[in-house]
């Protein structure tokens, strides 16, 4: 068993306890975890593990990536200038 699927797995019987009857509050003191963290996994859960399995915390895009033409721009100049090199 993978780290990530036992991390899944316990947050799967931390959700069942709490379906249990158990409050946020109680769930959350149960098993040392803040009740923010409980409430991302009760709105992340939809009935299986592979649902709490760690997302990636990756950017979906760069808004200061620079454009197509930016990148043609400087490497036209790159080329044209080969042999330039600034004085430190």
């Amino acid at each position: 068993m993978s780290k990530d699927t036992q991390e899944a797995a316990f947050r799967q019987r931390v959700l069942e306890y709490h379906q249990n009857g158990h409050t946020v509050t109680d769930t959350a003191n149960r098993y040392h975890l803040s009740r923010k963290t409980v409430h991302k996994w009760i709105n992340r859960w939809d009935g299986t593990w592979t649902s709490l399995v760690d997302q990636s915390r990756r950017p979906k895009n760069s808004p200061r990536k620079q454009t197509k033409a930016e990148i043609n721009l400087v490497k036209r100049q790159a080329k044209k200038h080969k042999n330039f090199h600034p004085m430190p």
